[in-house]
């Protein structure tokens, strides 16, 4: 689901829906927080403030590294519960 949501911000952001990016950032913000994944949460918050704003330039320049988080957290976080 989250690489869903993650898709669904990118397809918001190509058809400057501002509404769906902050809707999809706003998922993925709960979502992380519920799981410790305080940084990425953080990081949705902040797109979620911005596309808010209507900053979709903005919160296009955080994408990647917001992907990047969230890959190496959830290969963190599966490793972790691998080992128990």
């Amino acid at each position: 689901t989250g690489e869903r949501t993650f898709r669904e911000l990118e397809e918001h952001l190509s058809n400057n829906n501002s509404e769906g990016v902050r809707a999809a950032a706003h998922l993925m913000k709960g979502a992380s927080l519920h799981l410790g994944l305080s940084s990425l949460s953080n990081m949705a918050r902040e797109m979620e403030t911005l596309a808010a704003a209507g900053k979709l330039a903005d919160v296009q320049k955080q994408v990647e590294p917001f992907r990047d988080l969230f890959e190496l957290s959830f290969q963190t976080l599966k490793q972790w519960m691998d080992k128990r």
